[in-house]
């Protein structure tokens, strides 16, 4: 019987409360049940993410991850959109369930595209972006509804995000969600895609995992994309014009128009930023490098992005 990371554990309490701790208490018997039943047979420790703990397995079919995730909306849509996809440029579902809580039999995958060198970082995610946007089935949220809330938060506290960015930045920010984010309905997104959500495979070269699909504007893709590459950006001699040299190159990949991915890019670090204000607990941008404080490292570098990506 496995142990439940306790980290993912306290993750879920602090998000979803003690009415959670049924479903945790119970979860080391779930992956039982299904060890059991789908004939598995486990394969090393597992791991956790934000949403639900993987357990690597050897299967009838080859090495392979089984995971569960704790059940609500978003891990709902993970099961299903992965079935969309049935392993066309995502990672593919060996056998899955739904309900009452999603349960995955995945195929088991390597190191993630952190790993490449940058050009085929960049060829990467925007090939991906290309064959992930297929014609999406109904329904799932629009990528506008995903933000929805934080959009109004952002509105509400737009004063507050003075502060920390300037007038500018803030109204080409919420100028491109209300201008781009309306009608596209027809591709389905990953919602999430960036190099840590990308795997080595064996039967294609490289797989997106973790996927929150939702429907909407291919070109809001390129926003997540820049989320786990900062540092590398940050360490050149001119970041900002690294950054829009990466921008540059994976809208090749992905034949996006550049001038809308860019808008996207810069709408979506400054609503970063944006959601997380609280009148009553200021920003916290001063870290150490070497203390481990990514939440306020990834703020300081969303507000660079956001400002340096500002239309002239």
């Amino acid at each position: 019987m496995i142990d439940v990371p306790p980290a993912f554990r306290q993750l879920v309490l602090d998000r979803e409360g003690p009415d959670a701790t049924p479903w945790l208490d119970g979860l080391p018997e779930l992956f039982t049940h299904y060890t059991d039943e789908w004939k598995l047979t486990l394969d090393g420790p597992p791991w956790s993410g934000h949403g639900g703990v993987a357990q690597p397995v050897l299967s009838e079919d080859g090495p392979a991850v089984l995971k569960i995730s704790h059940p609500n909306p978003e891990s709902r849509r993970e099961a299903v959109g992965l079935g969309y996809w049935n392993g066309a440029g995502a990672v593919h579902v060996l056998r899955s369930v739904i309900e009452p809580t999603p349960v995955m039999l995945l195929e088991r995958l390597g190191e993630d595209l952190g790993t490449a060198d940058e050009d085929e970082a960049c060829a990467v995610i925007g090939g991906l972006i290309r064959r992930l946007a297929i014609r999406a089935p109904e329904p799932n949220p629009t990528f506008r509804e995903m933000w929805a809330k934080d959009l109004v938060h952002a509105r509400d506290n737009y004063e507050l995000a003075t502060d920390y960015l300037s007038r500018k930045a803030i109204d080409q920010c919420l100028s491109t969600w209300d201008e781009l984010s309306e009608g596209h309905t027809t591709f389905l997104l990953h919602g999430d895609l960036h190099q840590h959500n990308v795997l080595r495979g064996t039967r294609e070269k490289w797989l997106a995992i973790d996927p929150q699909p939702c429907v909407g504007d291919p070109a809001s893709a390129v926003g997540s994309a820049l989320g786990n590459c900062k540092e590398r950006i940050k360490q050149a001699a001119d970041p900002e014009a690294e950054l829009r040299a990466r921008i540059r190159r994976i809208c090749q990949a992905a034949e996006l128009d550049e001038r809308r991915a860019t808008a996207w890019a810069q709408a979506t670090a400054a609503l970063n930023i944006m959601c997380d204000l609280d009148p009553d607990e200021p920003l916290d941008l001063g870290y150490d490098e070497n203390d481990g404080a990514d939440s306020q490292r990834w703020l300081a570098d969303d507000i660079a992005i956001a400002e340096w990506l500002v239309s002239s």
